[in-house]
């Protein structure tokens, strides 16, 4: 009797520590923040190489993948061609997409990503959801200082080679020629 009122004991204290789903909501919030992170620094070094009038003449004048240099100390889940690409047309946009490496539940790691930039940025960052449905990347959060945003940019499946997935978050920044 004793030995069956320890175990309910310790049954009932491993059910309070180890709450389902809890862990996965951690690492989706631990690797949302991750995410975001580096979507920020490689579309802000696309921004400075791109919007820079001394380095303007490195960056892409037709459709393709700007050249970036990977963050130093990252993982190799977390550098430059494997986990992010940053995107343009030459005119229209610069696109940073976050391509997460192994994650099975994409949609809601997106979500933390999106949430996270937005925590971050305070918002100043226009951050927005790629959809399979349109075609193109729907803004969820337009910065404050881009009221000239359009609410949506076409860009189409398999542009610059890169293999979007519907709800993947995208960071863009509008060019003006």
């Amino acid at each position: 009797m004793r030995s069956l009122v320890v175990l309910a004991i310790v049954l009932f204290i491993s059910a309070l520590v180890m709450r389902p789903g809890e862990n996965e909501y951690r690492e989706f919030a631990n690797q949302g923040g991750y995410y975001a992170n580096n979507m920020e620094y490689y579309h802000s070094h696309a921004e400075a190489l791109c919007l820079t009038p001394s380095t303007a003449s490195q960056c892409p004048k037709k459709t393709a993948i700007i050249p970036l240099e990977g963050r130093p100390g990252a993982s190799s889940t977390m550098q430059y061609g494997r986990g992010f690409i940053t995107i343009t047309d030459g005119k229209t946009y610069i696109a940073t997409v976050s391509q997460p490496v192994g994650y099975v539940s994409w949609n809601n790691l997106f979500s933390w990503i999106v949430n996270a930039i937005n925590n971050d940025t305070s918002k100043s960052m226009s951050v927005g959801r790629w959809s399979a449905s349109r075609q193109g990347v729907v803004m969820v959060n337009v910065s404050a200082n881009a009221q000239t945003l359009p609410g949506f940019y076409s860009i189409p499946q398999g542009t610059a080679g890169v293999n979007f997935t519907d709800g993947m978050p995208v960071l863009v920044t509008t060019l003006y020629s």
